[in-house]
């Protein structure tokens, strides 16, 4: 059983650009913005936790709870991760004089964590090497380095959903 979180916070800088429509109702005041543009993130501070208990396995190699086996430095969630992320946004506002709802997505383009292949050390095993040579149907060769694979770890995605009032400030 494995299980575990990354606890993160993180300040972000967005520009978006934004398109309203006045909804054609007999009432004033009904409007959609439908807005999208590109964000920027860097992590602040956050906490990090990971477990696994194998049953049947006590080995310590194999069972670990980093809260008590770890220092209190290694607990810092970007000891594991990386602090910066750029991302876009794509949402949708209905607002109704000064009541807003907003429903937005924000979808992350770097990659969280560096980890490694696990196919990449059994190529290098069968192959004596971090080199493979490939030669395609045309008898073109290329090269590909294994040390340079890294596996996807995933990415920064959200989507959010938040009710506002704005200020009636003239």
């Amino acid at each position: 059983y494995r299980e575990g979180y990354f606890h993160n916070y993180y300040a972000q800088l967005s520009a978006t650009a934004c398109w309203r429509w006045e909804l054609p109702v007999a009432q004033a005041d009904h409007v959609l913005n439908f807005y999208a543009g590109p964000a920027f993130g860097v992590g602040l501070f956050g906490r990090y936790w990971d477990r696994q208990v194998t049953p049947g396995n006590p080995q310590s190699s194999v069972n670990f709870d980093t809260y008590v086996t770890t220092d209190k430095y290694q607990k810092r969630s970007f000891r594991h991760m990386r602090r910066l992320d750029a991302s876009s946004i794509l949402g949708i506002r209905y607002q109704r004089r000064n009541i807003t709802i907003d429903l937005f997505w924000q979808h992350g383009f770097v990659t969280l964590q560096k980890e490694t292949d696990v196919l990449r050390e059994l190529d290098i095993n069968q192959n004596g090497g971090n080199t493979v040579t490939t030669t395609d149907e045309n008898g073109n060769t290329s090269t590909n380095h294994l040390s340079d694979r890294n596996a996807y770890s995933g990415t920064n995605q959200a989507f959010i959903l938040s009710i506002g009032y704005q200020l009636p400030i003239k």
